[in-house]
């Protein structure tokens, strides 16, 4: 692991507070007005999809019961235009989150190649190229994931979530109570996985950013490596670092995973409970049974955006890693910076002059001790010297 490694890993417990406030403020601003259209085609799927459980009543008590055709037909209609709204909307949004999605990466991109430019040798003297390379790739997505799930999940899935739990409790508050008995339990095992998926998702785009690094190193250096037979060397050192990112990966997918069988059994429960205590009460007690389906449609309908939001925090946690990798790349410091009042260099025919000069990486052992030279113009100055003996450093320099 290169000194770079290190010390983004040691980085790792920066607030997570103040990431996501730091992403919004310099994103949100940007893209307020696509924003603004994406949240209202949201609102719309939100609101068509609590309407189309609420209706199931009337389906029920004016169509079946009453067996009026005409309330059939202006059912139908109503429905059919839920649907069309609903689908309009939901296009709306998915292209608009693309589009804004797309241009935060193209940004970050061009912010990070610029800071990269600004740093100095040192910096990619302590950090292997094609890591870097690998790790900012992977890294960048995650911004652009962190923004689009904080929008759909309180946009989208939140108030979906609180249209049906209003229709629930619309048409029957006692059994609605009854169904939030399971939350406490689902919110509880769920918090347990979200400081594994943290530590797993670092680990893991080093590891891939590794893999990268190894690839592209092998396809720059590929004369040295068939020069000194080294295939067989490289083969095995690939291989033990994609076992171990497949290993990672998969432990990350079982511990996302593990939360679908609780909310699955959970919300099997609330439902079935519903069926049970509701059926009794339509049967014993002659209690309107279109509030029931109306209800139970309402229920099943809200399942798939509480685990939504149920999984929100796992996910959230991988989206939060990778942007904290990102935000310590870009708040790396350059280790040489212009004076304030530095003026631009004019390259004119000149001699180039060294004198007494000595250089360290580091805080290592120098490099350059106490070299002069003269590199006279119109001529060519050669610079010879065994391997390791400051030739590439003295031409960076």
């Amino acid at each position: 692991m290169t000194r770079s490694e290190v010390k983004a890993a040691d980085t790792s417990d920066s607030n997570p507070r103040e990431i996501v406030k730091r992403i919004l403020s310099e994103n949100f601003a940007r893209y307020r007005g696509t924003y603004v259209f994406a949240i209202m085609c949201m609102v719309v799927v939100s609101g068509m999809t609590a309407y189309s459980a609420y209706i199931i009543k009337n389906v029920v008590n004016d169509v079946f019961d009453k067996r009026d055709l005409n309330a059939a037909y202006t059912i139908a209609g109503i429905i059919l235009i839920i649907f069309f709204l609903r689908g309009i909307a939901a296009f709306g949004q998915d292209v608009l989150l693309n589009r804004i999605g797309n241009n935060i990466i193209a940004t970050y991109q061009r912010r990070v190649y610029d800071h990269l430019l600004h740093l100095g040798v040192g910096f990619f003297n302590d950090t292997r190229s094609a890591y870097l390379v690998g790790q900012v790739n992977q890294n960048i997505s995650g911004i652009r994931n962190l923004m689009n799930q904080l929008v759909t999940v309180f946009a989208r899935d939140l108030l979906t979530f609180i249209g049906l739990i209003f229709v629930m409790i619309w048409q029957d508050p006692l059994m609605t109570a009854g169904s939030f008995v399971v939350l406490p339990v689902a919110g509880y095992v769920i918090s347990r996985y979200v400081k594994r998926v943290k530590k797993l998702s670092r680990k893991e785009v080093h590891t891939n950013a590794r893999v990268a690094s190894v690839m592209v190193e092998t396809a720059q250096g590929i004369p040295v490596v068939k020069a000194f037979t080294m295939e067989d060397q490289l083969r095995g050192r690939v291989d033990e670092l994609v076992k171990t990112a497949e290993r990672q990966a998969n432990h990350i997918a079982l511990v996302n995973a593990r939360t679908k069988p609780l909310t699955e059994t959970l919300a099997g429960l609330a439902i079935a409970g519903s069926v049970a205590f509701g059926g009794w009460r339509v049967i014993a007690l002659g209690g309107d049974p279109g509030a029931l389906l109306s209800f139970l449609a309402a229920a099943m309908l809200a399942y798939d955006p509480a685990r939504r939001l149920a999984a929100f925090r796992v996910q959230f946690e991988k989206s939060l890693v990778n942007a904290r990798m990102i935000y310590e790349l870009l708040d790396t410091p350059p280790r040489q910076a212009d004076k304030p009042d530095a003026r631009e260099f004019s390259a004119g025919a000149g001699e180039v002059a060294v004198e007494n000069v000595t250089f360290t990486y580091g805080e290592g052992e120098p490099i350059i001790r106490d070299i002069s030279f003269v590199a006279q113009a119109g001529k060519t100055t050669a610079l010879v010297g065994p391997s390791g003996g400051g030739k590439t450093t003295l031409m960076s320099l």
